[in-house]
């Protein structure tokens, strides 16, 4: 299976947080999912690192799984030259 997901946020602990203080935090009221109500990142997603309203990088992640049903994200890219990265 492939998902597409936002690209962790790569700066420092002070700008994760400068970031996530741009968000209008609030709770929907149907649902009492926190979200931000600007951009509607949801406050455990890894847009929220990024400034509100930005161009949030994504990347394709393959999930695969091992014998014992466990599953593991691997690059695309690895996956397809045969290189799954699986830990033993």
């Amino acid at each position: 299976m492939t998902i597409n997901e936002p690209v962790p946020f790569g700066g420092t602990e002070e700008e994760k947080d400068a970031n996530w203080n741009t968000h209008q935090w609030w709770y929907d009221p149907q649902t009492w999912e926190q979200m931000c109500d600007h951009c509607g990142s949801k406050v455990w997603h890894k847009a929220a690192m990024y400034p509100c309203h930005a161009e949030v990088p994504r990347r394709d992640v393959v999930i695969v799984e091992d014998e014992n049903g466990k599953r593991y994200q691997c690059d695309p890219e690895l996956l397809a030259i045969g290189v799954l990265g699986l830990p033993s």
